[in-house]
């Protein structure tokens, strides 16, 4: 199944329960969204459930600034302490001992070249607290990543992808099949706009993972019945 919860709009405990038993397995979440509820909701559901659940959460710039500032520095938005610290907080928003994915939640790729991220990450995977790494790069700008993604040590990358927003597909695409990273690919109906957006990403096999706000039950259904229908074709 590519179809994958995100939830930064809230979902009730209730929908995200009957995602769950209808095989929703890849939840969406960081650690800003809805001041942390998000990931503590996401957490409680899941111990209820009983089900292993593939969480993908992201690490906030220090200095609270979306997207990235072109002269931002790397020290004022993820300096080592911080990105160890977001990290052992999200653990115990969600209630766990690992993190399957974390991604910074801002890229500029001036800071491709720093130290400090790949330390970072070398320290969380090596004491077993985070899986996979990735970048969740910025809207409108699908290849503002692609000098960190050269360097090796990205497992995937969350990128904005839709009928109207299509310019991951010229080049970020081709790029990450090369270099063996997994495409998760968010906003399929461009905010309401598109509803046949999810049979256009679906459509593209180099996504692994399409995310989408899902806040009803039958949202659930719809989108559900949607990827059904496009494997049937």
């Amino acid at each position: 199944m590519k179809l994958a919860m995100g939830t930064w709009k809230l979902p009730s405990k209730k929908v995200m329960h009957y995602a769950i038993e209808q095989g929703i397995r890849f939840y969406d979440v960081a650690y800003t969204y809805n001041g942390g509820r998000s990931e503590k909701r996401l957490g409680e559901v899941e111990r209820e459930s009983h089900v292993k659940l593939t969480i993908a959460t992201k690490i906030p710039p220090k200095n609270m600034q979306w997207p990235a500032r072109p002269d931002a520095h790397f020290k004022d938005v993820y300096p080592y302490d911080w990105i160890m610290k977001i990290t052992d907080r999200s653990l115990r928003h969600l209630g766990r001992e690992f993190i399957d994915l974390q991604q910074f939640h801002v890229w500029n790729d001036a800071w491709a070249g720093e130290s400090e991220w790949r330390e970072a990450m070398y320290q969380l995977q090596a004491s077993g607290k985070v899986v996979g790494f990735g970048l969740s790069l910025n809207d409108y700008q699908p290849e503002s990543g692609m000098a960190a993604l050269s360097t090796g040590g990205f497992d995937f990358v969350n990128v904005l992808f839709n009928r109207k927003y299509p310019q991951a597909k010229h080049n970020l695409f081709q790029f990450c099949v090369e270099q063996g990273i997994y495409v998760m690919a968010r906003c399929p109906f461009a905010s309401g706009q598109n509803d046949n957006g999810l049979e256009y990403v679906l459509g593209h096999y180099e996504v692994g993972k399409v995310i989408t706000g899902m806040r009803s039950i039958k949202h659930i259904q719809k989108n559900l019945l949607t990827e059904r229908l496009f494997h049937e074709i």
